[in-house]
Formats: C-alpha cells, sequence, structure tokens
C-alpha cells in the first residue's frame, strides 16, 4: 500500500505563477498581497480575541455566528475552527455589487436569518467592509448586541463617506481590488488560498 499523498509545503511569499489556479484566472492578477500563512496565522489571532472577548462577556446562550455569503465562507470556517466559546451558525445573503467592480449603494436581501436573533449576541463575519453601505444595513437590522469580524477594513475606500467602527479587524486593506480567499469577481477567484490584486 502506497503513503498516503503529502500536502504541498506553504511558500512563504509566494507568487501568482505558484498558484494552483485556472489559467484564466492567473492571466488576470496582478501581485498575491496577502499570503495562505499570513492569513492563517492572523486568523489564529482573532480566534482568541473574540474568544477571550465572549469568554468575558459571560453569555448565558452561545454567540450567533452570522456568516454573510457568499464572501466570509472560507474566512469563516476558519475562523469557527479557533473559537473555544459555545455558538450557533446562522447565513446571510445579500450583495451591493452584482457582478461589478463598483457597489451600487443599495443592498439586495438574497437570504434571510432562518430565526430570530433579536435577544442574542451576534457576530458579523464579513469579508470586506469597502464603502460601509452593507455593514450600515447591518448595524440597522441587528437592535441587540452585535459585533463585526471583518477579514479586511478597507479604510481608504473613496466610497466610504463617513467612519466606520467594526470591531475585529484581521488586515486594512489597500484602496485596490481584491480576489480570492472567499473574495470574487463575477463569482470567480473564491477558492484562492490567498488573497491578490486584480490588474486594472
Amino acid at each position: 500500500m502506497s503513503p498516503p499523498a503529502k500536502r504541498a509545503r506553504v511558500a512563504e511569499n509566494p507568487t501568482v505563477a505558484d498558484l494552483v489556479a485556472p489559467p484564466e484566472w492567473k492571466t488576470n492578477l496582478a501581485e498575491i498581497l496577502f499570503s495562505e500563512q499570513r492569513l492563517q496565522a492572523r486568523i489564529d489571532e482573532l480566534g482568541e480575541q473574540i474568544s477571550a472577548h465572549y469568554r468575558d462577556a459571560k453569555l448565558d446562550k452561545p454567540v450567533v455566528v452570522v456568516v454573510m455569503l457568499k464572501g466570509a465562507v472560507l474566512f469563516a470556517c476558519d475562523l469557527m475552527k479557533r473559537l473555544t466559546v459555545p455558538y450557533e451558525l446562522e447565513f446571510l445573503v445579500v450583495s451591493s455589487y452584482g457582478d461589478k467592480k463598483t457597489t451600487s449603494g443599495n443592498v439586495c436581501l438574497k437570504y434571510d436569518l432562518q430565526r430570530d436573533v433579536s435577544d442574542r449576541s451576534v457576530l458579523v463575519v464579513e469579508d470586506i467592509v469597502d464603502t460601509g453601505t452593507t455593514l450600515n444595513w447591518l448595524r440597522q437590522r441587528f437592535s441587540g448586541d452585535v459585533k463585526i469580524a471583518a477579514l479586511f477594513d478597507k479604510k481608504l475606500s473613496k466610497g466610504r463617506k463617513k467612519a466606520i467602527a467594526v470591531d475585529f479587524v484581521g488586515f486594512e486593506a489597500p484602496d485596490a481590488f481584491l480576489v480570492g480567499y472567499g473574495l470574487d469577481y463575477a463569482q470567480a477567484y473564491r477558492g484562492l488560498p490567498c488573497v491578490a490584486r486584480m490588474k486594472t
């Protein structure tokens, strides 16, 4: 019986050429900005930070983790593996981009929560905070104890009209169009293990 195949070692500073991805995707990528190794190390830290916050809060019910689909799915899966407090899972699908690179400014609800969480502590898991349109909508929707965990906060976004508070942030993102690790353009690139900048 042959031994199991070993997982390829993750390069510390990978290039686009190193990616295992469709060639059609790779030709549209300018550079890798956040490697898989860097993402996972930061998610380790976020898991500890979020767990400590909810342990200190001494909740009488598990926190409800609301995952914003589709973009936050990979981040949320890896983050939940690091949480050391009880939690329950819900999903929400909204869109303000469609298949474009700029937001429409309107939030379209496509899939709602399957229960009432108004009396619960909620942790919303987002992929990226850009203009803040979706985040402002979420804060109005959940009236109770709501915290936001975002892998990226694009503070330099030209579309952001006022300061926005994000409770748990992985990285500050450049004002560029990012793809990979859940982030997409026209539904492509989500499965990349890293985050890259698209060519203009």
